[in-house]
């Protein structure tokens, strides 16, 4: 069964905040949203609160996740080729 997307657990949720606060110094952003659900994120007491919407920013982080060479190690192993007969 096929199931895509990015599954966001607590365990892969700190790996792409770290990625995103990697890369915000470097990032051009065209994208007032972006910027408005970056500060929705809180920490409090060392746990991460969210207050209001996150589409835009998960998507964006999940993009900087796929992008990073350092991607984790687990994830989709799939089959390579198609057939489209």
């Amino acid at each position: 069964m096929l199931t895509p997307g990015w599954q966001t657990t607590r365990g892969n949720k700190d790996y792409m905040m770290s990625q995103v606060q990697k890369n915000l110094k470097q990032m051009v952003c065209h994208d007032a949203e972006f910027i408005r659900q970056c500060r929705n994120h809180r920490k409090l007491a060392g746990d991460l609160v969210i207050v209001g919407f996150t589409d835009v920013f998960m998507a964006t982080a999940i993009g900087i996740c796929c992008m990073s060479p350092n991607q984790p190690k687990r994830g989709y192993g799939g089959k390579s080729g198609w057939n489209w007969k």
